[in-house]
């Protein structure tokens, strides 16, 4: 972790900090690889 960056902090509706967008973006699209995964699994497990 980097000692000398700031604290991430909550800040009024509209000015987000951007690395918390960026996590939850990153987040985001991890979790949908995963669903989509999941389904394809599941599709495939099914023999459709």
């Amino acid at each position: 972790m980097l000692l000398d960056a700031p604290e991430l902090a909550l800040t009024p509706r509209g000015n987000p900090d951007p690395r918390l967008v960026q996590l939850a973006r990153l987040l985001g699209r991890q979790m949908a690889r995963q669903n989509f995964e999941a389904q394809s699994n599941k599709r495939g497990s099914d023999g459709s």
